[in-house]
């Protein structure tokens, strides 16, 4: 997008955003072709800029595309979000599960905070849990809710 930086530092200044308090969540898609030196500059670019203005970045659906290892050489990412299609998998697959655990090493030898999506059962979690993977996000622990049902589950779940 063209100014694309410029439109989030004023938006950053606008609203006076303390440094830490967002999340970007990116996928592979968003940076097209890694393999061509300018375009991987440029996001190389652009990613350290908004670590710059404060923004904690994440790839998101990790391992569902074809480039995620790709994204993990050049790009200088702060969280690493397992797609669920994954962990799906590993229900039943020991073969799934010994990917899957070799993922969760692999953000954390990159320093990466590593967090699963799609927990849907305990079993799951334990698993995850047991993989060594401590960050997670699914309808186990909560449906996506509305800011105020957000605030009510936060006060009963302190």
């Amino acid at each position: 997008e063209a100014n694309y930086l410029e439109k989030i530092r004023a938006m950053v200044n606008k609203y006076k955003l303390p440094k830490g308090l967002i999340e970007l969540e990116l996928t592979e898609t968003v940076f097209g072709d890694l393999d061509q030196k300018r375009e991987r500059e440029n996001a190389v670019y652009i990613i350290n800029e908004l670590k710059k203005m404060g923004f904690t970045i994440s790839v998101d659906d990790f391992g569902s595309g074809y480039s995620s290892y790709t994204l993990l050489n050049y790009l200088p990412m702060d969280v690493m979000k397992i797609d669920r299609s994954l962990l799906v998998a590993s229900d039943d697959s020991d073969r799934m599960q010994s990917i899957l655990k070799n993922i969760i090493e692999l953000g954390h030898l990159l320093n990466m905070k590593v967090l699963c999506e799609g927990i849907e059962t305990e079993e799951q979690e334990k698993l995850l849990l047991s993989l060594g993977c401590r960050y997670g996000q699914g309808y186990l622990n909560s449906k996506p809710l509305k800011e105020e049902d957000f605030l009510k589950f936060w006060e009963e779940h302190e």
